[in-house]
């Protein structure tokens, strides 16, 4: 590897008022408590506002093994115009990426062809990219650092004193996958106006999208208990903001993560949250308030989104319920904003966070060795063919990466999607029904279906140059090719005794083992 040393280097919008550019920042804070070297080089080709302090350089030579690129798939391109592929010469690239919606664009997907492995900020990002690309993809649920926030008063920050619920958001990540217009219906359909609660809704980048904002001011008109806002407010200020809520609310349609959910659960609020998406990673029933959803077609406007993608349509009434719950049974709703603190600290930290990291990259630091003598196969996109790597037929290769796209598939879309096509309208609605039979997939199942797409997408690695020996009694392949048949058996049987209603998945999986199966032989 020349002379470049075995660390990190880190690119990415540290300075972006975004939750792209804190995407970065919480690796780097994972980074450092996994006590791992690492240089940040930030990258500034956004239409974010760029005032986010940050000073945690590292080394600031990147001059280290390994890649970590927090700009997100679209971007990569653009990313490359400004450094240039020398960036990634030699050296293992691993792209930070999420993801919205159930299925990753083509067109995106693409700009895996410039990487070595991707870390997607949440398992269900991670399901969603692991059906489109033949590279590995990790699950990497951002870490949650529990926010610092400065004292300051509810005077200090003009917000009323009484019981307060609260939503923020950005209107540069779509305004109809953040959905503001349902935290505000709900909240009307909870409580009288002048009954005692208030609403605020906060938003940032109002001026780039003024017909949505006045859109968000007819919906609170006549309510003198639901403020709007917009602006940005210094980094503190807004941590302090969100710290004097009584209670959060996000009524998203769909969420690669969710960060101002887990800082506000960080901070011990009681959060309400549509159950589905990225979310889910840290939100469950113990800690939280989830608002159940139907399942539905995104529809026409919301590019770049497809307008036939799915995505998830939160329960007003059940929203409703669940505020005046909260604003009824403040108790109730302590214990859970302690229990979220305390899932955080236990499952979430950048410390919890950085096991991952520092397992991952002992095995890339196996992957490196095994290529020293080769140039990377991402220095130009698609530079190296398998025709020359011992050990792996370039068939089996190709079935493998069918496998990995394939199963991928079977668990992101449960049970069977294309029926739908065929029967019309009709077909939409059994589809709706479908999916809404399974969306109350446990955490841990959500877990273990995670696990297994990051044991199907490891197998990808034979692809970057791993070779097998010949002379070895045990082909590590093969054996693991086993070892990830063996654990999506156990899917099989465990989708077969908790859901009735996906026997298909269950099937398809258990064909998916026996080939994998023959592949090790």
């Amino acid at each position: 590897m020349g002379n470049l040393k075995p660390g990190v280097n880190v690119y990415g919008y540290v300075y972006a008022e975004s939750g792209v550019g804190e995407h970065t920042r919480l690796l780097v804070s994972a980074l450092g408590e996994g006590g791992i070297d690492y240089a940040v080089v930030p990258f500034t080709e956004t239409v974010s506002r760029q005032e986010s302090k940050f000073d945690d350089f590292g080394s600031k030579d990147p001059d280290y093994d390994i890649n970590i690129i927090g700009v997100n798939a679209d971007s990569v391109p653009l990313f490359l115009e400004r450094f240039g592929h020398s960036c990634l010469k030699d050296r293992y690239t691993i792209g930070l990426w999420a993801w919205e919606l159930e299925e990753f664009p083509d067109w995106m997907a693409k700009s895996a062809d410039f990487l070595d492995e991707v870390w997607a900020n949440s398992s269900f990002s991670a399901r969603s990219i692991a059906c489109k690309i033949c590279k590995p993809v990790q699950p990497f649920p951002l870490p949650i650092k529990t926010p610092d926030p400065p004292p300051r008063t509810r005077v200090e920050l003009a917000l009323p004193e009484d019981y307060l619920f609260m939503f923020c958001f950005d209107l540069d990540s779509l305004f109809a996958r953040k959905n503001p217009i349902a935290v505000i219906e709900a909240f009307k359909m909870a409580f009288s106006s002048g009954e005692g609660p208030r609403l605020i809704v906060k938003s940032i980048n109002g001026d780039r999208h003024a017909g949505q904002a006045e859109s968000i001011r007819e919906a609170a008109a006549g309510r003198p208990d639901i403020e709007y806002r917009d602006g940005y407010l210094p980094a503190d200020d807004q941590k302090a903001f969100i710290n004097a809520c009584d209670a959060y609310v996000s009524l998203h349609r769909s969420e690669g993560f969710g960060l101002t959910m887990a800082e506000a659960m960080a901070l011990g609020k009681p959060v309400i949250a549509t159950a589905y998406s990225g979310n889910l990673d840290f939100m469950n029933e113990n800690n939280s308030f989830l608002v159940p959803y139907d399942s539905t077609e995104i529809g026409p406007g919301s590019e770049p989104y497809p307008a036939d993608a799915i995505w998830a349509e939160p329960e007003l009434e059940a929203a409703a319920r669940a505020m005046r719950r909260v604003y009824e049974d403040q108790d109730e709703a302590l214990r859970r904003g302690r229990r979220a603190v305390r899932d955080v600290e236990t499952f979430h930290s950048p410390a919890v966070r950085a096991r991952f990291i520092v397992d991952r990259i002992q095995r890339v630091r196996i992957e490196l060795q095994q290529r020293q003598s080769s140039p990377s196969p991402v220095a130009i996109a698609g530079a190296q063919t398998t025709s020359d790597r011992p050990g792996v037929s370039m068939e089996k290769i190709a079935e493998l990466n069918a496998l990995i796209g394939n199963i991928g598939g079977l668990i992101a879309r449960g049970p069977d999607s294309d029926a739908h096509a065929a029967l019309g309208g009709l077909g939409k609605l059994v589809r709706r029904l479908a999916l809404r039979s399974v969306r109350n997939l446990s955490l841990y199942q959500t877990e273990v279906n995670s696990a297994l797409l990051g044991a199907i997408g490891a197998l990808a690695e034979t692809q970057s140059g791993a070779s097998v020996s010949a002379g070895s009694k045990e082909v590590p392949i093969a054996a693991e090719l086993r070892s990830t048949a063996q654990i999506m058996e156990g899917l099989a049987t465990d989708c077969e005794l908790r859901f009735e209603d996906i026997d298909d998945v269950a099937r398809d999986l258990r064909l998916a083992a026996a080939r994998l199966r023959g592949l090790a032989l």
